[in-house]
């Protein structure tokens, strides 16, 4: 399905799930012309449109802003995944160091500021700690 399939299809679901009673008015608060934004939502348009004007519709929406992007064709689902799981990667080791320290009623902040200093990486830090 080509980008302005998806982001239209998308569009229009979100539009009819809206309380939004027309497209006028959602152009209205979108601030922007009737006649294109029909174009828009019934995939007519031959790309989707302008980051600016997908901003405007996810606030006219109350939507999500990077989500209506990725629809549009414009964040690459392959690296909004990759980002989601290093950072789920990195708070999981966090969050494993943080209750390991604080079984040991510890001063974590000092010693993770103390571990930085050292360049000590996380998995060092974890180390250390379960041999402690």
């Amino acid at each position: 399905m080509s980008d302005i399939k998806k982001f239209s299809e998308f569009l229009r679901e979100t539009y009819e799930k809206s309380s939004i009673n027309s497209i006028r008015e959602l152009a209205r608060r979108a601030e922007m012309d009737h006649s294109y934004l029909s174009l828009i939502i019934k995939g007519e348009k031959p790309k989707p449109p302008s980051p600016e004007i997908i901003n405007k519709l996810a606030k006219a929406l109350n939507v999500d802003y990077n989500k209506m992007m990725l629809m549009a064709g414009y964040i690459k689902p392959e690296i909004k995944e990759n980002f989601y799981h290093e950072f789920l990667s990195f708070y999981s080791m966090f969050n494993e160091i943080d209750n390991k320290l604080k079984k040991l009623n510890f001063d974590y902040i000092k010693a993770i500021d103390k571990a930085i200093e050292k360049n000590v990486t996380p998995e060092e830090l974890i180390n250390l700690i379960e041999d402690y």
